[in-house]
């Protein structure tokens, strides 16, 4: 199994953090906050990662190389102008296996790992949430199944949100096309709506770096992740 990891985006709520960097390359603890994320997946077993770059993505590619000082294999697939999630995605599919893990290259997910990697077995298509009370944007059953994933102008309508990670099969790229840009909005939507959409609970919110807020907050609580998932 591989693991991409979306870190293209421009961290405009970050600057003036971001106005040099990438905002996976943020240092949090003395080190990009990416780095945490290889080493996790790799203390999972996933050696085989793909990193999708757009702004300033030569800054880690340049830091990491093909990632073996890590113990573990990076391929690069560079966004020329921003594609968006969806699009970010469909132009590395190439490097994609039959199933892989997809993770936002600001987040830190805060669940049981082990457990996790056991639901992948299954190969069902599913994203890790957290509950966030009248703060989310995912409806979910009893049965494991998302019914609806709502767009970001529809938030406060939900208990659940999306963690940041999702474990999806290659059948999903039928549904995109050259013009998909949106992965949550237009794929993950119709997943929910034909039932093939699960869901694994995280425990607790995820650490994120998305702004200056959640930054200090993880920067706070990353001693604790680490000794806890990163031994």
């Amino acid at each position: 199994m591989k693991a991409f990891i979306l870190a293209g985006g421009l961290g405009t709520r970050l600057r003036p953090l971001t106005n040099d960097l990438p905002k996976p390359m943020v240092e949090v603890d003395g080190k990009p906050f990416i780095f945490y994320q290889l080493k996790l997946l790799s203390s999972l077993g996933i050696r085989k990662i793909v990193i999708s770059t757009g702004y300033l993505g030569e800054k880690i590619s340049q830091y990491f190389g093909d990632g073996s000082d890590l113990g573990i294999r990076i391929y690069y697939s560079h966004e020329k102008e921003p594609m968006g999630t969806g699009g970010a995605l469909y132009l590395a599919r190439h490097l994609l296996g039959e199933n892989f893990i997809v993770l936002n290259g600001d987040d830190l997910p805060i669940i049981d790992w082990n457990e996790l990697i056991k639901s992948t077995k299954n190969n069902n298509n599913f994203l890790a949430i957290f509950h966030a009370p009248g703060n989310g944007n995912l409806v979910v059953n009893q049965s494991g199944l998302i019914t609806k994933y709502l767009s970001k102008d529809r938030t406060k309508n939900s208990d659940w949100a999306h963690a940041g990670l999702s474990y999806l099969n290659s059948g999903i790229f039928d549904l995109f096309d050259t013009s998909t840009r949106n992965l949550e909005e237009e794929i993950f939507t119709k997943l929910a709506m034909s039932s093939q959409l699960r869901y694994f609970k995280a425990d607790d919110i995820t650490l994120s770096i998305g702004t200056f807020e959640t930054l200090e907050n993880t920067r706070q609580k990353l001693p604790g992740y680490i000794a806890k998932y990163l031994k």
